[in-house]
C-alpha cells in the first residue's frame, strides 16, 4: 500500500486546530521537530499540523504521528490521564486506533510535563517506549 493510500484511510481530526490556547504549543515543538528532522535528514520529509494527529512525520515511506499534551500546571501526567475517555475515546486510544498498516512506524505522545509511572515522576526521559512500562501499566492502557 502506497504512503499516499495509507494516509488518505486515516480518520481527520481538526479540533486540535480550532483550539488557538494550545495550538501555540503545538506548532512551536512542531517547528521544533522541522529543525530536527532537517539535520538528520535533509533530502525528504514531510511535516502535516492538525490533520489526523497534532503533527504528522513522513519520510522513508513511513509516517510518525505525535499527539501533544498541554497542562496548565507543572503537575505530571500519569497513565490514568492519557487513557481517561473524552468523547468515548482516550487519548492514547485514538493513538493507538491510527496503527493500520506497517508504514505507520510511531506513534508518540508529547507533553510540556513530565509522566508519573507509579508514584514514580520519571525525570529528563524524552522517549520511554511501550515496551519499557510494568505489565500493570500495560493493562490499564
Amino acid at each position: 500500500m502506497s504512503l499516499d493510500t495509507t494516509y488518505s484511510i486515516l480518520p481527520k481530526d481538526l479540533s486540535g486546530s480550532r483550539t488557538k490556547n494550545r495550538f501555540r504549543q503545538e506548532m512551536l515543538w512542531g517547528i521544533s521537530k522541522i529543525y530536527d528532522l532537517y539535520l538528520e535528514n535533509p533530502d525528504d520529509f514531510f511535516v502535516i499540523f492538525d490533520y489526523v494527529c497534532d503533527i504528522e512525520v513522513g519520510f522513508n515511506d513511513t509516517l510518525h504521528f505525535y499527539q501533544v499534551k498541554i497542562k496548565d500546571t507543572s503537575s505530571p501526567f500519569s497513565i490514568s490521564d492519557l487513557i481517561r475517555k473524552k468523547s468515548g475515546h482516550s487519548y492514547l486510544s485514538l493513538l493507538f486506533s491510527l496503527k493500520v498498516n506497517n508504514q505507520i512506524k510511531s506513534i508518540n505522545v508529547v507533553s510540556n510535563t513530565k509522566l508519573s509511572i507509579k508514584n514514580t515522576i520519571l525525570q529528563n526521559s524524552e522517549i520511554i517506549p511501550f515496551e519499557s512500562l510494568e505489565d500493570d501499566e500495560k493493562k490499564k492502557i
